[in-house]
């Protein structure tokens, strides 16, 4: 498996959601956001990742990648807007547990953290959003055909 298939995954599975579909969850896509699709939305994008060899022979490796879910929420009032966020952040990642597999064979994922609450506009004019990233760390296991 690769990066891109763990993505993949991970936004299968926040799509399988009731609260998202393919207008308002998407992988480094941030386009959506004012397309008047959803008042709430998530996009994954690449984070920070770790090789770590498996054995002295170097014969397998274990790389844990991050995948960083923003989730953002239009803003309406300052209450009610950080509520919404909170809750839908909060469904994000209980849904999310529930797979620690992420759907598959041969990974190990869990929701390692957040970021905290930003407010963001996307261009001058436009809309306010709040946004919350959740982390979701995985791994996999590589195994490392050498070539000397």
């Amino acid at each position: 498996m690769s990066y891109p298939d763990g993505e993949a995954a991970i936004l299968t599975l926040i799509q399988a959601m009731p609260e998202f579909d393919r207008r308002n969850a998407a992988r480094a896509d941030w386009k959506p956001l004012n397309s008047g699709a959803s008042d709430h939305y998530v996009i994954l994008k690449p984070g920070a990742w770790l090789n770590a060899a498996d054995s002295l022979g170097g014969e397998s490796a274990v790389t844990t990648w991050r995948t960083i879910i923003e989730v953002w929420q239009r803003w309406v009032d300052d209450g009610p807007t950080a509520v919404a966020l909170q809750v839908l952040a909060q469904k994000v990642i209980e849904h999310l547990e529930r797979y620690p597999s992420l759907g598959g064979d041969g990974l190990l994922a869990w929701v390692a953290g957040g970021s905290e609450m930003q407010q963001r506009w996307l261009k001058e004019g436009g809309p306010m959003w709040a946004v919350w990233e959740v982390y979701i760390d995985w791994q996999e296991e590589r195994f490392i055909d050498p070539a000397e």
